[in-house]
């Protein structure tokens, strides 16, 4: 399958931190120092990746230590990820599930292995300026993240294109969105109000920005989960229930974000009047969280183009990194 990606409109200007190559730099040397990425080919997939250039686009109100912090635990969870991703569907179900406990004890007990060691150091390093109350949405989220990688792999295993309303329930899981705008309070200082947790207003406005984030990343990796023989997918999704072609189905994934960007709009607005209320410290706050799923989008998409991890290159890119959680998977047995 092969879909050419229709341009999104994402009203946001692309801005990038200064302190990129510095966050790139901390990443390769965490992965390195920590056995993760071994021999010039590593190296390689480490490089080409570019670990700073994603967070810089991400979150370009960094400060330059909070950066390099989020940027290293970008470069253990990617790796983390990508080889979840692959043992899932080849393990049975107790096993994924044992699997996806041990990663989440690893935020407390590094375990024997060199994921679940630097998992654990980059997360401490982390967790050091970080307040308790965000720790706890932070692991909460995490929890759930993993929750949700379990359910993709049954998905996966399965074989089949499951249906678009379950889909839209777990894809924020497994797609980690709520670990990733979290990671922004963190990177630039900006931790949400404990009252504006959970308000009606800021919630609507970040599950609508939530959808764009998924829908821009599901268009980019479409062609890639096709190849690795995984139909959960929005393309493949809205492709078998509507009985379309993968370009029909890309086309009116385009239509349906610029409909979800124009409810974004009216829920920001608003929730921005309703800001106005707030002492102005937290409403600044408030809307920062709100913005932060455009902003994501919008780096997002500039850093996967040309990335080889977007590419056919990508199974040969893998190969270059060890199969650590299969290592994880044998101890656990």
């Amino acid at each position: 399958m092969t879909i050419v990606v229709p341009e999104l409109h994402v009203p946001v200007e692309l801005r990038l931190s200064p302190y990129a190559d510095r966050a790139d730099e901390a990443c390769r040397a965490f992965l390195r120092d920590h056995a993760l990425a071994r021999g010039p080919a590593a190296e390689d997939y480490v490089r080409r990746t570019r670990f700073g250039a994603l967070v810089a686009g991400m979150y370009p109100d960094a400060t330059a230590p909070e950066l390099a912090r989020v940027a290293e635990w970008m470069g253990v969870w990617s790796i983390v990820d990508d080889q979840l991703e692959r043992i899932g569907p080849r393990e049975p179900a107790p096993a994924v599930s044992r699997l996806c406990t041990a990663i989440v004890s690893w935020l407390d007990d590094p375990g024997s292995g060199p994921l679940g060691r630097a998992l654990h150091q980059t997360w401490q390093r982390i967790a050091a300026t970080a307040s308790e109350s965000w720790q706890r949405r932070f692991r909460t989220e995490f929890h759930r993240h993993l929750d949700g990688c379990e359910w993709e792999a049954a998905q996966v295993r399965a074989g089949g294109v499951p249906r678009l309303r379950d889909y839209l329930r777990w894809r924020p899981l497994f797609f980690g969105a709520h670990v990733a705008l979290a990671l922004g309070e963190y990177a630039e200082n900006r931790e949400l109000p404990p009252a504006a947790v959970g308000d009606p207003l800021l919630d609507r406005v970040v599950t609508i920005g939530v959808e764009l984030m998924i829908i821009s990343n599901d268009l980019l990796s479409a062609d890639i989960e096709a190849e690795q023989g995984s139909r959960v997918n929005l393309v493949a999704i809205v492709a078998d229930e509507q009985g379309c072609s993968p370009q029909q189905s890309a086309y009116r994934l385009a239509e349906g974000y610029e409909r979800r960007l124009a409810a974004y709009r009216v829920a920001y607005e608003d929730l921005r009047t309703h800001c106005e209320e707030l002492d102005p410290a937290a409403g600044a706050a408030v809307l920062a969280y709100a913005r932060a799923p455009l902003i994501w989008t919008r780096g997002q998409i500039a850093w996967s183009t040309g990335n080889p991890r977007y590419s056919a290159d990508r199974a040969a890119f893998y190969a270059a990194i060890p199969d650590h959680l299969a290592e994880v998977v044998a101890r656990l047995g």
